[in-house]
Formats: C-alpha cells, sequence, structure tokens
C-alpha cells in the first residue's frame, strides 16, 4: 500500500500565501523526479496552518525523498519561509484506500 508522508506547519510571520505559493515549483520539480514519487497535496486551513501530503509508492521512497530533498535545487527557498518550530512530520502507510 501507499505511504503518505504528511508535513504540518505555518508560515512566518509576514510572509502571506501567494508569496509562499511562488515558492512551490522547485519543490514540484523534485517530487515528480522523485523515485516512487504519486502525487501531493498542499493545502492551507484553519489559522493559517497548511498540510503538504505526498503519496510515495513505499517507505523506501518516502525515507529516500525526505533525505534528499534539502539538497534539491529551490527546495531551501520554500523551507526558509516555514516557521521551523511548527512543524510536524510523519510517515504513515496505507490500510484502506476507498475511492467513488
Amino acid at each position: 500500500m501507499s505511504v503518505f508522508e504528511i508535513v504540518e506547519f505555518t508560515l512566518k510571520p509576514g510572509l502571506d500565501a501567494e508569496a509562499f505559493l511562488a515558492l512551490v515549483p522547485p519543490t514540484e520539480a523534485f517530487c515528480r523526479a522523485a523515485p516512487g514519487f504519486r502525487q501531493r497535496w498542499l493545502t492551507q486551513g484553519d489559522a493559517g496552518r497548511w498540510l503538504d501530503i505526498v503519496e510515495w509508492a513505499d517507505m523506501a521512497s518516502a525515507h529516500a525523498a525526505a533525505e534528499a530533498f534539502m539538497r534539491a535545487p529551490g527546495v531551501p527557498d520554500f523551507v526558509a519561509a516555514i516557521d521551523g518550530p511548527s512543524v510536524t512530520m510523519k510517515h504513515v502507510t496505507a490500510q484502506v484506500h476507498m475511492a467513488a
């Protein structure tokens, strides 16, 4: 079954969603090139909390991507926009999948 990487965070004070979203394209390029990448959602919820949810083929792919992420071109700018102490990250394995 798929593995989901779930990262929850807020942006650094003073940075708006539009400016943050302008930093996303290099992360998209990284994901698309990473072995095992399936799909990704970047969501904004209540109180400025964001969720970055990435589906990977397996745990090995998820861990390899997490390890390589910071070395990818443009990614440090994306990460610099995030309030570090607000970050929580976990990898979970899907147990049941249901679709329409």
